[in-house]
């Protein structure tokens, strides 16, 4: 089995200005050139995402392709809403959400958004226990048999 150091997700767009735009400016990213092409979009929590451009041959993707975990719903809602950012991409009758996008499902909330190349991303409140279990951020490797 492959030793793997880290792991980098990749999604595409159809213009890397709007998009450098985008991910540093509304979401508050690290965007840097990256040498083989495209973005490296880095978040506060040191993951990354490779953005490349894929001009009229992209197709946005249709499910959630990035899911941005946060302390208040609310306050991370109100934020996209002041910096324009449409967060009812669905019809209520698809997945019922309140007057700001907002969806609820037990403890956990969310809302949904697309990035100018009409990616689908969310903001999400996790519960409590989810948010602090230690376990689930511990970065020891896992042997398997």
């Amino acid at each position: 089995m492959p030793r793997f150091t880290t792991a980098v997700g990749s999604m595409s767009v159809d213009d890397l200005t709007t998009a450098r735009a985008f991910y540093a400016w509304v979401l508050g990213a690290d965007v840097r050139a990256f040498e083989a092409g495209g973005l490296l979009v880095a978040f506060p929590d040191g993951h990354r995402i490779h953005v490349y451009d894929k001009g009229a041959l992209h197709e946005p993707a249709p499910y959630t392709a990035l899911n941005f975990v946060v302390d208040d719903i609310g306050r991370a809602v109100d934020d996209l809403i002041a910096a324009g950012v449409d967060t009812k991409p669905y019809d209520d009758g698809t997945l019922p959400t309140d007057d700001r996008g907002i969806g609820r499902s037990g403890a956990m909330a969310r809302a949904w958004f697309r990035d100018p190349a009409r990616n689908l991303l969310s903001v999400v409140q996790l519960p409590q226990h989810v948010a602090t279990d230690p376990a689930l951020d511990d970065r020891r490797r896992v042997d398997h048999p």
